[in-house]
């Protein structure tokens, strides 16, 4: 059940991070801070599949990239993701996952990591968008009710 859920919402990711993706390379001189949340948002999700898989991070959390490597970036976690999702079941969700953080050991379930990381993308997805207004006709609509109930946003 839990599986499901988590595939969704990174179905979820995937989608509004392209809008957003999209609506920042249409946008009439956009703010390089706007460039980097971009890139920071995709970033922390590639980190931290790297320290569940423990693998080697090579990104930095504020690397750039650019919007062609954006969008590459952001298909590949979404592949990447759903791949190691479907390798789970529920109680591996539950698995913790050691890190350091503020300078302090700490854990987090993968449960509570993928939340974590819908709610740190929602946040700066909407840091993006308030940074486009007024650089766009229109401002991409990437809430998680427009995905869910596929409502047409051009």
């Amino acid at each position: 059940m839990k599986k499901e859920s988590y595939l969704k919402q990174i179905r979820y990711e995937s989608w509004a991070n392209n809008m957003v993706i999209d609506a920042f390379s249409k946008a009439t001189f956009p703010l390089e801070r706007t460039h980097q949340i971009i890139s920071h948002n995709l970033n922390a999700f590639s980190i931290w599949l790297k320290r569940i898989k423990d693998e080697e991070v090579t990104l930095k959390l504020w690397d750039l990239h650019t919007v062609d490597e954006l969008s590459l970036l952001n298909l590949n976690l979404y592949s990447d993701w759903s791949a190691y999702i479907c390798t789970l079941d529920d109680t591996d969700f539950e698995r913790k996952i050691h890190f350091t953080f503020m300078g302090k050991k700490a854990s987090i379930s993968i449960e509570d990591l993928i939340i974590h990381l819908v709610n740190h993308s929602s946040y700066h997805r909407g840091q993006v968008i308030l940074q486009l207004k007024g650089k766009l006709p229109a401002l991409p609509l990437s809430t998680y009710i427009a995905f869910a109930t596929n409502i047409e946003t051009d």
